[in-house]
C-alpha cells in the first residue's frame, strides 16, 4: 500500500507540465517559430522556388512572415531581384507566367488587340499573349530590394503581366523583356503573393476563412474534380464539400446571412452593377429581412458547393453559391435562393477558384495537440518513475 504523500509530487508535476506545454505552444505560435516545423498551408501554384499564396493582408502587413507561416521556415516573400536573376540566368518568362498562373492585366487587353490589328508583324515578334489555361490573378505582391512598399508611401510592390505594352499612366519601377513583366506598386488589401524558397510539401491545410462549420479553401480543380476528396486532404477526414442544404438549414434555423457573408468574406457579385446601366430590374423588397453590409476584406464572389450531394448540374456546370443582395440579374440561371436572392445557388464552368468545406474544425492546431500529447506521455513517465523510486524527487523520512 503506497503512501498518499507519494501521489502529491507527480500530480503537481503533471499540472505544472501541462500548463508549461500550453504556455510554450502559445509563445511559439505567436513568434512564428513553430511554423518552421509545421507549415499551415500549401501554395496555389509552384514553379522552381516561386510559390503563389493567397492572403488577407493590407499594405502594412508582413508578407515575409505570412510566407513563413503558410509554407514553413526558409520561405520568404519573393523579391523582384529573384525574378530578374531567374530571367538573366536564361529562364523563360513565358514558362514562369504559365506555371505561376498569371493572367494578362485587364488594362492590357484593348491595347494588345489594337496592336495586333495595326501591326501584326511587330506583335508576332513579341509574346503572343496566349492565355494560360487556368489563372489566379494578373498581379502578385512581391518586394523590391527587400522593401515591401514604395519609398515612404503605403503602395505595396507587385509584379504584373503586361505582355510588352505599358499603359499610359502606369508607374513602373522596373521591367523585364520590354515590359513583358512589370514591377508596379499600388494600394489594397488581400489578394495573391509570390513566396520564394524551399517548400516542404508535407503540410497541414488551414482554411482561408471560417464561419461555424463552413470553411473556405482555394483549389485548382475543374468541373470533374473531386472536391469532397480535396476537403478531406486539406482539412481532415471528417470534412466534405458544403452542400446548399447546409446553408438552407443554417438560415431556416435562424442563422444570419450577414454574419455568414462577413465570416466567409464573400464579395458582391459583379452582375450587381447592372442596375446602373439602365436595365429594367424589378426589385421585390417585401420579403427582405436583412440589409446588405459591406465586407471590406472580401476574398471572392462565388464559392463552389454541392446540391443534394451532386457537384454538377447536368454535365459540366459546377454548383456555386453567390452573393446577389436580393437582385437577380437577367439571364442568371438560379437553382435556388435564400432570403429573396441574398444568396443564390448558381452553376457554371471553369477551373480553379474557391470552395466551401463543411465540418467541425478543432480550435487547436495539430502541433498543439502533439505538444499536449507528448506532455501527457512525459507526465505518465514521471509518475511511474516516482512510484518505482520515490526518493528521486524528494527524500522520504523513514519511520522508526
Amino acid at each position: 500500500m503506497f503512501k498518499k504523500k507519494r501521489l502529491i509530487a507527480p500530480v503537481l508535476s503533471c499540472f505544472l507540465l501541462f500548463f508549461a506545454t500550453l504556455a510554450a505552444t502559445y509563445v511559439l505560435s505567436r513568434t512564428g517559430a513553430i511554423s518552421n516545423l509545421f507549415p499551415t498551408s500549401e501554395p496555389l501554384a509552384s514553379f522552381q522556388q516561386f510559390h503563389v499564396i493567397s492572403h488577407d493582408l493590407d499594405e502594412s502587413g508582413d508578407l515575409n512572415a505570412e510566407c513563413e507561416l503558410q509554407l514553413g521556415g526558409g520561405v520568404r516573400l519573393a523579391d523582384w531581384n529573384d525574378i530578374v536573376a531567374y530571367y538573366e540566368g536564361g529562364g523563360s518568362l513565358d514558362e514562369f507566367i504559365a506555371e505561376v498562373k498569371m493572367s494578362i492585366r485587364d488594362d492590357m487587353r484593348p491595347f494588345f488587340e489594337q496592336t495586333i490589328q495595326t501591326n501584326k508583324e511587330k506583335a508576332a515578334s513579341k509574346s503572343d499573349n496566349t492565355s494560360t489555361s487556368e489563372t489566379y490573378h494578373h498581379e502578385y505582391r512581391i518586394s523590391f530590394n527587400g522593401n515591401l512598399r514604395y519609398a515612404n508611401t503605403d503602395r505595396h510592390y507587385f509584379v504584373g503581366r503586361h505582355d510588352h505594352i505599358k499603359p499610359l499612366g502606369f508607374l513602373d519601377h522596373d521591367d523585364l523583356n520590354n515590359n513583358q513583366l512589370s514591377l508596379g506598386s499600388w494600394y489594397g488589401r488581400g489578394g495573391y503573393a509570390i513566396c520564394y524558397g524551399e517548400f516542404n510539401e508535407n503540410t497541414i491545410g488551414v482554411p482561408l476563412a471560417s464561419f461555424q462549420n463552413f470553411h473556405l479553401i482555394a483549389h485548382d480543380l475543374d468541373e470533374n474534380g473531386d472536391l469532397n476528396e480535396l476537403c478531406k486532404t486539406e482539412l481532415g477526414e471528417d470534412f466534405r464539400i458544403a452542400d446548399w442544404n447546409d446553408i438552407v438549414v443554417f438560415y431556416s434555423e435562424g442563422g444570419s446571412l450577414d454574419d455568414f457573408i462577413a465570416g466567409l468574406k464573400m464579395a458582391e457579385r459583379e452582375e450587381m452593377a447592372l442596375p446602373e446601366t439602365g436595365f429594367p430590374i424589378q426589385i421585390d423588397t417585401s420579403n427582405i429581412t436583412e440589409m446588405p453590409k459591406e465586407v471590406p476584406d472580401a476574398i471572392a464572389d462565388e464559392y463552389r458547393i454541392s446540391k443534394d450531394g451532386e457537384l454538377r448540374w447536368q454535365i459540366d456546370r459546377h454548383y456555386f453559391v453567390g452573393r446577389h443582395e436580393h437582385i437577380k440579374p437577367p439571364g442568371f440561371l438560379d437553382h435556388d435562393h435564400v432570403n429573396n436572392y441574398q444568396l443564390t445557388l448558381g452553376s457554371w464552368r471553369g477551373k480553379g477558384g474557391y470552395a466551401l468545406a463543411y465540418g467541425n474544425l478543432m480550435g487547436m492546431s495539430v502541433y498543439t495537440v502533439l505538444l499536449i500529447f507528448y506532455g501527457i506521455i512525459l507526465c505518465v513517465s514521471l509518475t511511474i518513475v516516482h512510484f518505482l523510486n520515490p526518493g528521486w524527487l524528494f527524500k522520504e523520512k523513514t519511520q522508526e
